[in-house]
């Protein structure tokens, strides 16, 4: 698969900025008054990749995806160990589990459907459509993109420049080439990294690595877990306390039945503490 080129911001600007005001169902914007095709059969004849005229299945497919365990266990070599959110909740897949099918068409994803140069986690995004490739699930890749394009243009994506380099190369090959003062984009430099002021350099130069789960993460997981079993533990407390009131009402109401004159019905002893009491806790005096 080849890189992608270097993209040309300015181009993509004034893409954008046409598009808006373009019909709908025109697959053609102008750009510096050349027109620029970006119809799905055209996206499909540059990346060499198929024309699927059938419903779009994948966007059915889409909106109820199977669960990340489903998805990991096709695209995954072993069970992961589950990037997780601040609520303790599966969002994405360490990239070392992918298997090495997987790998190659994240690099795909990365360059062409998803921008981006982070590549150490999989989120779910990414493996949804990882598992449909994977699982042979009908997904026309020019008509993804094609209306990705369209939904960015309406504001319906997180980023505003989406697909820069794949629209700088719809322009040139429409004969539009780079000017004087034009802006340009980095293949490497993601569409988050580019709509944002980058940070300053660090004091010392320092060797990067990739983001893994540190001690704190871990540390969070465990305080989230014990904080459950606390939970579990009170609402288990709770509930035999009901259920031991419930029995002797039972009791009393069976030895009324039966006229049993209180002298010569059962005492039970009284329950002992579910917990102990504070100042029972600690080392005896």
């Amino acid at each position: 698969m080849a890189k992608p080129r270097v993209g040309n911001k300015t181009l993509v600007r004034e893409f954008y900025a046409n598009i808006k005001f373009t019909n709908h169902y025109h697959t053609t914007v102008t750009v510096r008054g050349v027109g620029v095709d970006f119809s799905a059969e055209t996206i499909n004849n540059f990346f060499g990749t198929p024309t699927i005229n059938a419903p779009n299945e994948y966007s059915e497919f889409a909106k109820e995806p199977p669960s990340l365990q489903t998805i990991s266990e096709v695209i995954c070599t072993s069970p992961p160990e589950w990037v997780r959110s601040a609520y303790n909740e599966p969002v994405g897949i360490p990239r070392s589990f992918l298997t090495h099918e997987a790998w190659d068409w994240l690099r795909f994803i990365n360059a062409r459907l998803y921008p981006s140069s982070h590549s150490s986690e999989v989120n779910k995004d990414r493996a949804i459509i990882l598992y449909a490739i994977l699982t042979s699930v009908p997904l026309d890749i020019g008509r993804y993109i094609h209306d990705a394009i369209k939904k960015s243009a309406r504001g319906g994506l997180s980023v505003s420049l989406y697909f820069p380099n794949l629209i700088t190369a719809l322009c040139e090959r429409e004969g539009l080439v780079n000017q004087p003062g034009d802006e340009l984009i980095q293949p490497d430099t993601t569409i988050n990294d580019e709509n944002r002021a980058p940070p300053p350099p660090p004091a010392h130069p320092r060797q990067r690595h990739p983001r893994v789960l540190g001690v704190e993460d871990r540390m969070a997981h465990v305080e989230d877990r014990l904080r459950n079993l606390q939970l579990q533990h009170e609402r288990h407390i709770l509930e035999h306390q009901r259920l031991r009131l419930e029995q002797r009402q039972c009791w009393t109401a069976l030895y009324d039945h039966l006229q049993v004159p209180p002298d010569r019905r059962p005492h039970f002893a009284p329950d002992e503490p579910d917990e102990p009491a504070p100042d029972d806790i600690g080392p005896d005096n």
